[in-house]
């Protein structure tokens, strides 16, 4: 015979058989398993996710910048007032464009933080269920 502990109101000590505390022993072993496996499930998961908002976020800063390194030549606007009056136009819908797209950047980076915040809470939630499940088996 063979003693088990734990319990929902603390510890007790029961006696059971070797192929009941095997089975137990057994599913125990099975639960840490597959409780480790989401963990790394979980684990990838967010690490594509990471990539992928990283991705995103390269393309999107790709486009915000697109052409912001070329310089104007002064005969650009040696058109007059009409030539200066088009290029302000132009240079306001570009910074209107790229205001949105930061916008829909910073919406993104708002929802990659809540499912991260959500994810910690998960993994805490894991990990008490299991700590849980380890004393009731007195492991």
């Amino acid at each position: 015979l063979r003693s088990l502990t734990g319990g929902d109101k603390g510890p007790k000590e029961e006696r059971v058989c070797d192929c009941c505390f095997n089975r137990t022993a057994s599913k125990l072993l099975e639960l840490q398993t597959e409780a480790a496996d989401r963990v790394k499930l979980a684990a990838r998961i967010e690490r594509e996710m990471v990539e992928a908002d990283k991705r995103d976020f390269e393309e999107t800063r790709g486009e915000l910048f697109k052409g912001a390194d070329r310089g104007r030549s002064p005969s650009s606007t040696a058109g007059g007032v009409g030539g200066a009056h088009s290029t302000m136009n132009e240079a306001m819908k570009n910074m209107g464009e790229r205001g949105e797209k930061l916008e829909a950047l910073g919406e993104k980076s708002a929802q990659l933080k809540n499912a991260a915040a959500d994810f910690k809470d998960m993994a805490g939630q894991l990990k008490r269920s299991q700590q849980k499940k380890n004393n009731w088996f007195g492991v």
